[in-house]
């Protein structure tokens, strides 16, 4: 999938969904780390879905424009190129996502 424009909450819901679809399961937080660069600028952010282990994993590479979605096991299952996550600068490093909100 190409050029879509998302939301924090909606790679949650992603890795939410992938991991149990069903209505009963608790929704669970997302914790959202930014990796900075020498020149101070945000290399990468690394999303991973409340669990232990964690349940599911995303990363964003902001220069490239795209997300990696990951399930518990490691293994990438979507790859979102030409994305722009819009609300991403709400959150702050090593920030989470509450369940059932849609920002910090």
């Amino acid at each position: 999938m190409y050029g879509k424009d998302l939301r924090v909450k909606d790679i949650q819901e992603k890795l939410q969904k992938h991991y149990d679809n069903r209505r009963d399961v608790p929704q669970r937080n997302l914790h959202i780390h930014k990796n900075y660069d020498s020149y101070e600028t945000v290399g990468s952010i690394f999303f991973s879905l409340d669990g232990s282990p964690p349940k599911g994993y995303g990363i964003y590479i902001p220069e490239n424009r795209q997300l990696n979605l990951y399930d518990g096991h490691g293994r990438r299952w979507q790859i979102l190129g030409n994305t722009d996550i819009l609300d991403l600068d709400k959150f702050k490093d090593d920030d989470v996502l509450v369940a059932g909100t849609h920002s910090p």
